[in-house]
């Protein structure tokens, strides 16, 4: 006997449903005036922290150990192996 084989489409359409309904649930629960004041506050902290994130990167040009020791505040692997 062979089997039809199903897609997972309608389950992830229906956890999304699931998903929905609790935010609502939430919504009804605490207030909507405080959802949004986390909501909010969550925004400005992932802000931050790409923000941070961006300014602590490495710069484009650099690949492999330079970009590794742009990144570390003391002196460079290069440096310390020549000493």
């Amino acid at each position: 006997m062979t089997r039809r084989r199903q897609s997972r489409k309608p389950a992830i359409a229906l956890w999304m449903l699931v998903a929905l309904l609790d935010a609502a649930l939430l919504v009804a629960a605490a207030g909507l005036v405080t959802v949004l004041v986390v909501a909010a506050l969550l925004t400005v902290t992932g802000l931050i922290g790409g923000l941070w994130v961006t300014q602590h990167r490495a710069s484009p040009g650099t690949t492999g150990r330079a970009a590794a020791a742009s990144l570390m505040s003391g002196p460079s692997m290069a440096r310390r192996r020549r000493a």
